[in-house]
This record gives C-alpha cells, structure tokens and sequence, in this order.
C-alpha cells in the first residue's frame, strides 16, 4: 500500500464503486476449505484466496483487504493486508444519482437506491413495512428481521433514508424488497428534505380554472380556496391522513361529499387501494355546528392510536360548514397541543380570533360577501381544485 487510506464501502455502493489497487475494510462472513468470505458491504461479498489470507479470524471479525483484481463475472480478488500506521478511514458514497418512486414501474426485479422520507411504519406479523415518500409519489418497502420483529428500529417516522433493494411485484403493487437502510446524515437529510419538500408544494398546487358559476365572491376567494386545496393535495402526496369534520345538515353533508369524493379518486390516482383509503380519510359529521370537545377528543383517540399501531403522521383536520367561531376555540386549543393543523371552510359569520389557530380559512365574510355563498357551493368548486376530473 502506498497510502494512508483505507476505504469504507457505504452501504447503497455497488461494485462498479469498489476501485482496483484500493485497501477496503471488511468483515468476515464465513470461510471455506478455499479461503474466507468478507462483506465490503451488506450487499456486495469477495473471496480472501487461502493462499492470501495472513492471520486467523472468526466471523463478524473486521479485516483490511487489498483489491487485486475484479473479473467480468463480478468476482473480487482480494489479498489480507495490515492497515497501515495512522490510517485514515474515507467512506465510499453512491456515485449513480438515486432515483426517484416513479421510476420503480421501470424497474421491477432489479435492484435500486432511493433517498426518500419515511411516512409510516407498519409492524406486521411478518415482515416491517415502511410507507415510503419523495415529490414524485409513494411506495410500500418491506424489511424482513425475523417473523413479527421490527427492522431497522433506528429509523423513525419523517427520517429521510438511503433505501437499497428489489423491487417487485405484490399483489398487483410495486415493492420494494429492503436489503439495506439506512438514516442520512443531517447534511443529506436537509438536502433530500429540502428537494422532496420544494418539489411537492409545486406538484400540490391546484390548476386554475374557472368556477362554475360567476360570483364576484368566488374569485375573491379563490387565492384562499387555492391554498386550502394546495395543503390537501399535499396531505395526499406525503401520505398525511386527513379527517373531514361537517356540519350535518344538508348543505354540510353537500359540501362534505363533495370533497370527500376529490379526495379518494387522488389517493386512487397516487396508487391507493380501499385500505389505503381507510388509512388516509376519515369524514365525520358533527352533531353541533361547531367543533366540540367531544369531537377533537375522538380524533385525537383514533389518530393517536393509529399512530402507534400503523406508525401513521398526526392528521390534518378540515372543517366545513363550520369552524370559525369562538365556541370551536376550546377545541383547537387541544388541538394545538397535538401539533394538528387545521383548515376552514365555512361560511358563517366568522369571529376574528379564530383564526390565530387555523393554517387557512375560506369564508365568503372574508371578502364582503355573506351567508347566501353556501358550503355546497365551496365544496363544490374545492373538489374541483383538488381533483379536476
């Protein structure tokens, strides 16, 4: 060896990463009556021939290898070496680019590398199943431990992840088959964060269009009904659950199923199945025509619950045909102990300090308009936003 480096193959790395007359590290596999097995990764193994292995080992062991050669078929030729003095350790990183989610359809059976954010986990009673997300979509990668045992305990809900694996075909749906995860670094993770979160608000911004109907009221309020549609796409695309609170009479069950229906054929759209569905939406009607205790209490029970048991984000609440009065404060102020954000479309008289605790809210009071602009009609035109067809 003429220098002080040893290398450290990163995990995503294959072996077109790995460099002739380069010193690696490596563990020890297992061992035949030819030579010793090493891992240079926890995908990529090579052969210490007998003749060049220099000391004994036991499995698990770290040893210093020398590249000698790497021949067409994919074999390495490796020779034992002792780490030169005051060695420094450089780790290898991936030097293909890693793809995004809507490349997998393209790729079944082969192995690939993702950086993406993890946006549930799931413990069977097999395998680990971990809902993936980047700005192009969402996927299923399952890790497999032992039966009922979660992998990768390190990794928690909203990490951003290297991902290495299979990708293949389950039940008519795209997974991937996990060899190897592993959290980024802050550096990567602010980066990937970064490109997924910049991507998807651009992706989440609704068409615009006309409205049904002419309404001076209307166009006053489409850059707020725009936002509202904007964060519900979102919610949809980072596989956020969302729970649908409605007045129930008439004209909030109109405006309810209105976007109820928006919202399901874009979960459908995003390659969601009906348990997808029954994760991601929740509508409820409620009794009062304001959010009660009772209701908040409820959506916190199952959210939490869900949370736990499915690994599920917090929800994002949306409210129609109430929400913007005082008596619905008490409940968003428990709310925001929980971090839930809240969204309002109404079309009551609303009271000023509501608004403190909603990240958005349409209301035709807003603009100089009044009651007679029903929720029907601003459900009607929402789903519009949310799902054009």
């Amino acid at each position: 060896m003429t220098e002080n480096l040893v290398y450290r193959l990163g995990q995503n790395c294959e072996i077109e990463d790995i460099e002739v007359g380069k010193t690696y590290e490596v563990k020890v596999q297992g061992f035949a009556k030819f030579g010793t097995f090493v891992y240079l990764n926890n995908r990529i193994k090579g052969l210490i021939h007998i003749s060049n292995v220099k000391s004994d080992h036991k499995e698990g062991d770290t040893l210093y290898v020398y590249v000698k050669n790497i021949r067409d078929n994919g074999n390495i030729d490796l020779e034992e070496v002792r780490a030169p003095a005051d060695f420094e350790i450089k780790t290898v990183s991936r030097k293909a680019a890693p793809l995004r989610l809507c490349d997998l359809k393209n790729r079944v059976g082969r192995n690939v590398m993702l950086d993406v954010e993890v946006a549930q986990i799931k413990q069977t009673s097999g395998p680990t199943i971990f809902t993936l997300v980047d700005e192009t979509g969402s996927e299923n990668a399952a890790a497999f431990t032992e039966a009922g045992k979660r992998s990768y305990p390190e990794v928690e809900l909203g990490d951003m992840v290297s991902v290495s694996g299979e990708v293949m075909m389950r039940n008519g749906q795209l997974q991937i088959e996990v060899s190897h995860m592993e959290v980024l670094t802050e550096e990567e993770m602010e980066a990937v964060r970064k490109r997924i979160a910049e991507a998807t608000e651009e992706r989440a911004k609704p068409k615009d269009m006309p409205f049904l109907i002419e309404s001076e009221v209307l166009e006053k309020l489409k850059p707020e009904m725009q936002k509202v549609a904007q964060i519900i796409r979102k919610a949809i695309f980072t596989n956020q659950p969302i729970v649908l609170r409605h007045h129930a009479d008439a004209d909030g069950i109109v405006a309810a199923v209105s976007v109820e229906k928006a919202i399901l054929a874009l979960i459908r759209d995003e390659g969601g199945d009906q348990d997808t569905e029954s994760h991601l939406f929740k509508r409820a009607p409620s009794k009062a025509p304001f959010y009660e205790i009772e209701d908040v209490t409820r959506d916190l029970d199952f959210a939490l619950r869900d949370n736990v048991r499915f690994g599920q984000k917090l929800p994002l609440i949306l409210m129609m045909d109430n929400g913007s009065t005082e008596e619905d404060e008490p409940s968003y102020k428990v709310a925001q102990i929980y971090g839930l954000p809240i969204v309002v479309v109404d079309h009551h008289h609303p009271d000023e300090s509501t608004d403190q605790y909603l990240v958005a809210h349409v209301n035709p009071y807003h603009v100089g308009g009044d009651f007679g602009v029903t929720a029907g009609m601003l459900g009607a035109e929402l789903a519009r936003m949310i799902h054009p067809g």
